[in-house]
């Protein structure tokens, strides 16, 4: 499958850094966004590190990516963890991950945090990821609405993140795939926009690279409070 992909990146109009970070491998279709934290420059250390560590475990084993997957996630966290004990500076260094590969007409999806996957059916966006945040728990759990969790002070509080802790627990989601669009994206965006108007803008444009502009503009234009990375992926 070839595929046509927009990604793109920025920081936002609060923050001063961009702690976010993206790989994009559209030939051996391999797509990573992460979504680092721990302040001064230990985010933008632990988003990078990630990206670079499952890029370079995944390199390793040709044709056999999906199987791999959460191993190679493991060892991103394993290396994110160890940075942090040496160097005092990056104590409490953290990053979200969300992975997508196609091979063999499936999608797996692979993702620690509140990094988001999307894809787009014919019924409309569908989120294939689900939060590990505190707000996601407790909409699960029946102690607020989905509309209360959007604003909930509360909402960036996640509960897994690479880095933090020793192990990690990944969780690995595969469905058929058939060229649909897939949406890989940072909180930075969904704090922001609704899923609603995220398809519409989709939808509106047709070429992923302006896709991704259209996106980012709008979550800054409702006021930009985070770092905001999106890749938008079409299968064709």
């Amino acid at each position: 499958m070839v595929f046509k992909v927009g990604a793109k990146t920025d920081k936002g109009l609060i923050r001063e850094n961009n702690e976010d970070a993206f790989y994009v491998d559209a030939k051996k279709g391999i797509f990573i966004v992460a979504d680092g934290m721990g302040g001064h420059s230990a985010g933008e250390v632990a988003s990078q590190m990630a990206v670079e560590e499952i890029k370079k475990y995944l390199n390793t084993e040709e044709n056999k990516f999906s199987q791999i997957l959460k191993q190679a996630i493991i060892e991103a966290n394993k290396a994110i963890y160890e940075k942090a004990e040496e160097d005092p500076n990056l104590e409490g260094m953290g990053t979200t991950i969300v992975v997508a590969i196609v091979n063999n007409k499936n999608l797996h999806i692979a993702h620690v945090g509140d990094s988001r996957a999307y894809i787009l059916t014919k019924e409309g966006l569908k989120q294939i990821t689900e939060d590990h945040s505190l707000i996601n728990e407790w909409v699960k759990e029946g102690k607020i609405t989905l509309d209360d969790a959007r604003f909930h002070p509360m909402r960036n509080v996640i509960t897994r993140a690479l880095g933090v802790e020793k192990e990690v627990e990944v969780e690995i989601n595969t469905i058929p795939y058939q060229g649909e669009p897939i949406l890989l994206c940072t909180d930075g965006l969904t704090d922001m926009l609704e899923d609603k108007e995220i398809e519409e803008i989709i939808k509106n444009n047709p070429d992923p690279e302006q896709a991704c502009e259209a996106l980012i503009k709008e979550a800054n234009e409702k006021g930009g409070k985070d770092n905001v990375t999106v890749i938008l992926i079409k299968g064709e």
